[in-house]
């Protein structure tokens, strides 16, 4: 996505008063797995962070 597009999706959002706004495919993905497997996508963050502070 181009950083115009993004731009454009967040402050749309922002004038909205949306709590949360939701920015590219990933995003959508990501919310979706934690929404129906959050005990999954907590096992991934912590084995991605043990390794970013390696």
């Amino acid at each position: 996505m181009k950083p115009e597009k993004a731009a454009e999706i967040i402050v749309s959002g922002i004038l909205k008063n949306k709590g949360n706004v939701i920015v590219g495919n990933d995003a959508k993905k990501a919310i979706f797995a934690y929404k129906y497997l959050p005990f999954l996508v907590k096992k991934i963050a912590r084995q991605t962070m043990k390794e970013f502070k390696s």
